[in-house]
């Protein structure tokens, strides 16, 4: 029994008549009926899931087969939960359904220009640190429409915070929901070379490494391009990351109710929490952002021909996509780095993966499962609980504590 993606369409079309018309109870059947045919569609999968090995994808070197050596989790196979296969189903356990796990933290405002805050969350394991400390300090980067809270940073944070390390979740301008009225920006990368520069000027005997999820693993590959050999990260992962995202948004515009929901969040998040910054006469930003437009967009490329690109004041969203695409800096990365993906991820596909960068620059691993979803990788019966990791974070943490390890030899 497989689902193909019009009769997922379909009904999700008619459950828009219904919020339309307001029928509750007809919404709540659909949705359940939804979920049910994926929970079932998901189990069929299972059935005949081929459980091969995660793709390996690096350049043979003493180095890499030494970091492989060091590493628990890969080579490795990801097992996922039996009525979870379906790529739905697993980018909406991402997004939705996971409890959070409760960390000791302090948040740090952290102000880049007059009135700009980025918020630091510092998850910290027990015992003060001073500036003279050595203990490693991991970046985890949140995706486009998310913040420092969201329970799949926490989760990654939980384990960087069980090795005993710091942990820095940065929650980027425009994405933190305490704070109204500040310039919003879906991918500004300036602003982790800020966040990395502060940081390491306060601990500058710790070695830092940086973890991005979605959004944010196009801002820590770009970054890591662009600085190059001076780049002050000892290491780096990558996941679920777009590359590029002319072709990103092209394949989103196919999968129309992604293409929906992700456009609609961005639109709340970006514009509608800030909107006075646009529409208020004395306010410097007035004008770049037509209101009217605003409330037409039907897509995430539209929204970034809209907002994103006039935001940054560039011609036109392809010029935007150009100067944020991190695909075009990844000849230069000069710091090991892992890339983890998704055969079946619904929003950055296996087709817009760079092969031939990663094979050929020698810091450079790729591991691609056949199935996970965005982000997903969920293990287990019970994926949701706060105790739980996926199979995709801790191969993050595995590797960065491989890292870790050979450099402290």
């Amino acid at each position: 029994m497989f689902v193909s993606a019009n009769d997922i369409h379909m009904a999700v079309g008619d459950l828009y008549l219904l919020v339309a018309a307001g029928n509750t109870s007809q919404i709540l059947w659909i949705v359940g009926a939804i979920l049910a045919v994926l929970v079932v569609n998901s189990v069929c999968k299972y059935i005949t899931y081929d459980t091969a090995p995660a793709r390996l994808i690096y350049k043979p070197s003493s180095w890499n087969r030494r970091l492989l050596a060091a590493m628990d989790t890969l080579p490795g196979t990801y097992y996922p939960t039996p009525y979870m296969v379906h790529d739905a189903l697993q980018t909406l356990f991402v997004a939705i359904g996971r409890l959070q796990p409760k960390l000791p933290s302090r948040d740090e405002p952290f102000e880049v220009e007059p009135g700009e805050i980025i918020h630091l969350t510092w998850i910290e394991p027990e015992g003060a640190f001073g500036a003279d400390s050595t203990v490693p300090i991991v970046f985890v980067l949140h995706g486009v429409d998310g913040n420092a809270g969201k329970a799949y940073n926490r989760h990654m944070a939980k384990l960087i915070w069980k090795e005993g390390w710091r942990c820095v979740l940065p929650t980027r301008r425009g994405c933190n929901p305490a704070i109204a009225n500040q310039k919003s920006y879906e991918y500004y990368d300036p602003d982790f070379a800020l966040v990395v520069r502060h940081v390491a000027a306060a601990f500058p005997r710790a070695k830092l490494y940086a973890i991005g999820m979605s959004a944010g693993a196009n801002i820590v590959t770009k970054y890591a391009g662009m600085t190059g050999t001076e780049c002050p990260l000892s290491g780096a992962v990558s996941v679920g990351n777009g590359y590029d995202w002319d072709e990103g948004t092209q394949h989103l515009s196919k999968r129309w109710i992604w293409n929906y929901i992700i456009m609609y969040t961005s639109r709340r998040q970006f514009y509608y929490k800030h909107e006075e910054l646009y529409t208020d006469p004395g306010s410097p930003l007035h004008g770049r952002v037509c209101p009217r437009a605003m409330a037409s967009v039907r897509g995430f490329r539209d929204f970034d021909t809209h907002f994103s690109s006039r935001l940054h004041e560039y011609d036109d969203v392809e010029s935007y996509y150009q100067a944020q695409s991190c695909k075009h800096n990844m000849r230069d990365i000069a710091i090991p780095m892992l890339f983890l993906h998704t055969e079946d991820d619904p929003l950055c596909p296996p087709a817009l993966i760079p092969f031939n960068l990663i094979y050929h620059n020698p810091q450079l691993m790729l591991a691609i499962t056949n199935r996970g979803g965005h982000l997903g990788w969920a293990k287990g019966w019970l994926p949701f609980a706060a105790s739980s990791s996926t199979w995709g974070e801790e191969v993050a943490a595995d590797y960065v504590k491989a890292l870790v390890r050979m450099h402290s030899d």
